[in-house]
């Protein structure tokens, strides 16, 4: 009584302490997905992903149960329908989406940009972390087994090059399309162009 609370220590402590810091930011128990969150989450962890994942991988990471999931599915088959692309769904197997590289590379682009802002990117590339949490999730994986500072300095090679400081609008397009292809050809995919960039490098 006064004289406050205190932990004993044992032989796991310190282990369960370095281990809750390190799981902290991506642990279900400390952030709850919205359903809108869900479905945006899902969708590109599926374009970047290298194989079909299981429905009960979805399950355990949102923290919802399976009928949930399942109807979130439906809608998200609805999402892709508009970009041109397809989710297969395949039982025991898993589920991925079918579509053109380019349908591909534009949808994770247009959903890497509706979640994050260029403040975010910037932010990103100098912390390595974001305060907001599902930021966090999307930049890992963007960015996970990219060497982002090669890359934002081969941004910083062409400002010079080109006699010419880029938008932040403009460094953060830049900045994420590489990162997205150089995700594709991890994934060995083949890719085409770099003419859509041009719409990041107007007016800049």
């Amino acid at each position: 009584y006064n004289r406050g609370i205190r932990i004993k220590k044992d032989d796991g402590l310190e282990e369960f302490i370095r281990n809750l810091l390190c799981n902290n930011i991506k642990s279900r128990f400390q952030y709850a997905f919205s359903k809108d969150e869900r479905l945006k989450y899902t969708a590109i962890k599926l374009l970047q992903s290298s194989q079909p994942l299981k429905v009960s991988y979805f399950q355990e990471l949102f923290f919802i149960s399976k009928n949930t999931m399942l109807k979130e599915l439906d809608e998200l088959e609805e999402y892709l329908k508009k970009s041109g692309l397809k989710l297969v769904r395949k039982q025991k197997y898993g589920i991925y989406i079918e579509g053109s590289e380019n349908q591909r590379r534009k949808l994770a682009k247009e959903l890497v940009f509706d979640t994050l802002s260029c403040e975010d990117i910037l932010n990103y590339t100098s912390t390595k972390m974001d305060s907001n949490r599902y930021s966090n999730f999307q930049f890992d994986i963007l960015f996970s087994d990219i060497d982002i500072d090669f890359i934002d300095s081969l941004i910083k090679m062409a400002e010079s090059e080109l006699s010419r400081k880029f938008s932040d609008e403009a460094y953060g397009g830049l900045l994420t399309h590489i990162a997205i292809m150089i995700k594709r050809i991890q994934l060995k995919k083949d890719v085409y162009t770099l003419g859509f960039v041009n719409e990041d490098l107007k007016d800049t």
